[in-house]
């Protein structure tokens, strides 16, 4: 069934169906151009500090969705945003110093090898294909005795619609104890 046909929930450009498959889809870059009332609302604006440091020269490839990916890797780890803020995302893309995931020690550093090779701003240090970083990834998790799977994540978002809005702040996407928790 085409994924549309699923409930879903959408944060940000991934789209989570309710079968456990989870999809990066469009950043809105390529329609921004054309779409003033778009960049009118900010939301150009926002966009920016999810896309690779080449956007400003045009010379966009599969390289820079593997960047915009670590944008949201080092933020679902760090509990914040990486670039984002009151102006000029574009700039912090491009020259602000990335910091690291290690918090005493608690992120592996397998994992944020991964994440911070996907933010390197150089495309030609970046992963060069999903398919490494996948592995790559696929590797820290094996490397962690952790499983993570559409049964895990259909799993997690029949949970996570079962639930209330609660005062205590955002729901964990998933908890590992080396890590901590990741929040959506």
């Amino acid at each position: 069934r085409d994924l549309h046909s699923f409930p879903t929930r959408r944060s940000s450009d991934l789209v989570i169906a309710n079968t456990g498959f989870v999809k990066l889809i469009d950043f809105g870059i390529s329609r921004a151009a054309s779409a003033r009332p778009l960049a009118e609302t900010g939301m150009l604006r926002r966009r920016l500090a999810y896309v690779a440091p080449e956007y400003a020269t045009g010379k966009l490839d599969a390289r820079s969705d593997l960047f915009s990916l670590g944008v949201i890797g080092h933020e679902l780890i760090a509990n914040q945003p990486l670039f984002a803020g009151s102006g000029n995302e574009l700039r912090r893309v491009r020259e602000m110093p990335i910091p690291p995931l290690a918090r005493s020690g608690t992120v592996p550093h397998a994992l944020q090898d991964v994440i911070m090779t996907a933010l390197e701003r150089d495309p030609d240090r970046r992963w060069q294909t999903a398919a490494d970083m996948r592995s790559a990834l696929a590797e820290v998790a094996r490397g962690m005795s952790i499983h993570i799977g559409p049964p895990q994540i259909a799993s997690w978002v029949a949970w996570a619609f079962s639930q209330r809005a609660r005062p205590e702040g955002p729901t964990p996407l998933l908890v590992v104890p080396e890590i901590g928790r990741a929040h959506v």
